[in-house]
């Protein structure tokens, strides 16, 4: 299809920094049991790509997809020094069912190196494993130039979650956000977080090194 610039809609929400062109493609074809789907949204600052695959004659319906961002830029649409970005990062979701009572699968995210703004983002991994509206938590590793979070557990919609974490900050790589160079030490965060969602207790450590 042709471009859509986003230029209008800066102006409907008065902003000058919003314009630039967007491209959109999708398809979808085959039967109900095997209805597949691809898209491609794109900007001159990267591109998303969509492939999945739906079976609506199913009970409860099943469904595959994958998801895929390749050097996404926000600052092409967005133009803002601070939204510089270079963005790159697979999903990948497998299931059946659409309601908590019926759903089952697996999710998992896999980041390649990339940045946004002024934070690198390392290779990380998150894997969800879902059943009835529990999400287990089998892998949860995210690294960055600011901190690395580690986390396993369950988490219960209707029931008591559990989940363990352990975050690791640099203080000093937060400077740019916070607009400050009188920061510097790092804080080492580790405990667990359970009970129900509506009433989630914690409980942990707390240790900074060289704090200032």
């Amino acid at each position: 299809m042709q471009p859509f610039d986003v230029t209008e809609l800066g102006r409907m929400l008065q902003r000058d920094d919003v314009y630039g062109p967007l491209y959109l493609t999708l398809t979808a074809q085959g039967p109900p049991e095997v209805l597949a789907v691809r898209g491609q949204l794109s900007t001159e600052g990267g591109r998303l790509d969509l492939e999945g695959q739906l079976n609506t004659s199913a009970t409860p319906w099943r469904y595959s997809s994958s998801l895929a961002l390749t050097h996404v830029n926000p600052a092409t649409l967005l133009h803002q020094e601070p939204l510089q970005s270079d963005l790159n990062l697979q999903v990948h979701l497998e299931g059946e069912g659409v309601t908590p009572e019926t759903l089952r699968g697996a999710v998992r995210l896999d980041v390649q190196a990339s940045h946004v703004g002024s934070i690198v983002l390392y290779p990380s991994h998150l894997h969800l494993a879902m059943q009835q509206g529990r999400f287990e938590v089998q892998q949860c590793d995210l690294q960055t130039s600011v901190g690395h979070l580690t986390a396993t557990g369950l988490l219960d919609l209707a029931g008591s979650s559990t989940l363990h974490y352990d975050l690791t900050a640099d203080l000093a790589s937060l400077r740019p956000l916070v607009r400050t160079e009188a920061l510097e030490g790092t804080l080492h965060l580790q405990g667990q977080a359970s009970g129900a969602l509506t009433a989630i207790r914690t409980q942990g450590t707390l240790v900074g090194q060289r704090l200032r």
